[in-house]
């Protein structure tokens, strides 16, 4: 075969996969062990959707039978639910009303809200649909005679760092199993020195463009070849998990980064 027709197949190999990743999601799956998780939440299932930047798929119920295939006990939004250069609310309170009826929904913002003046608006929007918007606040999420710890903190892009940092402080419960809804995981090591026990961020979108063998090129706020773009990181008693995200924002394509949903699984020691 000439070399010309052999790079145009991988040419074409490669667009045709590029297209699939851009279009379908991944769902990956994590066991979490901790001594602070009480028994009665042994085998809770928390599903994780972040950077959904109001995305649209090639078929309008791909989205809600992958989300509806994790059997999750709870979902959380870790920000950027809408893309700040193209909103489209309806898109984003259609998917709200669909995935509220699978399980109980608690929400933070990203960077891409804070650009929005309307956003506030929205926000009372999916409040009415019955999504817990966690601005600054915690709630226990009851499980028979148990209890976890769910914070939830605005984006610095509000009100600035020091801010996020001082509200996760004031919001921790010591004796209790503490969740941390953050969109920013560049922060890993402040997180740590607060003492949460699992952090939930986004924001990195797995480096948007990945080298095979390499990893992530570039995230925002942290540059080239970030150290938290995705996965799970442990750093003595904190855990954080970066979801790559689903959908794209100032690069609108994903290249070997397929979008994901993240499933934890809590287990007690």
């Amino acid at each position: 075969m000439p070399v010309k027709y052999l790079l145009l197949f991988v040419l074409l190999i490669f667009i045709v996969f590029t297209i699939y990743e851009n279009f379908s999601l991944g769902i990956t799956e994590i066991t979490y062990e901790n001594k602070k998780i009480p028994k009665s939440f042994n085998n809770y299932r928390i599903l994780q959707i972040s950077d959904y930047h109001n995305k649209k798929f090639l078929q309008e119920e791909y989205f809600l039978n992958k989300v509806k295939s994790t059997k999750p006990d709870i979902i959380l939004i870790t920000g950027d639910i809408i893309n700040s250069r193209n909103p489209k609310y309806k898109v984003v309170e259609k998917t709200l009303e669909e995935i509220i009826k699978i399980a109980p929904v608690y929400y933070v913002t990203g960077n891409h809200e804070s650009r929005l003046e309307e956003f506030p608006q929205f926000i009372e929007k999916m409040k009415n649909i019955g999504v817990e918007v966690l601005e600054d606040s915690s709630l226990e999420v009851q499980k028979e005679n148990s209890k976890i710890n769910i914070i939830g903190v605005n984006d610095p892009a509000y009100y600035g760092k020091k801010h996020l940092f001082s509200k996760v402080r004031d919001l921790i419960k010591e004796d209790d199993f503490n969740i941390l809804l953050s969109h920013r995981p560049e922060y890993f090591k402040e997180y740590v020195k607060l003492g949460v026990d699992l952090v939930f961020s986004g924001h990195a979108h797995g480096g948007q463009i990945k080298i095979p063998f390499i990893g992530a090129v570039l995230a925002p706020n942290q540059g080239f070849f970030p150290d938290y773009a995705e996965g799970l990181h442990r750093k003595d008693n904190t855990s954080l998990i970066i979801s790559r995200g689903i959908g794209s924002s100032l690069i609108p394509i994903r290249v070997f980064n397929q979008g994901e949903l993240v499933v934890v699984e809590l287990r007690s020691k």
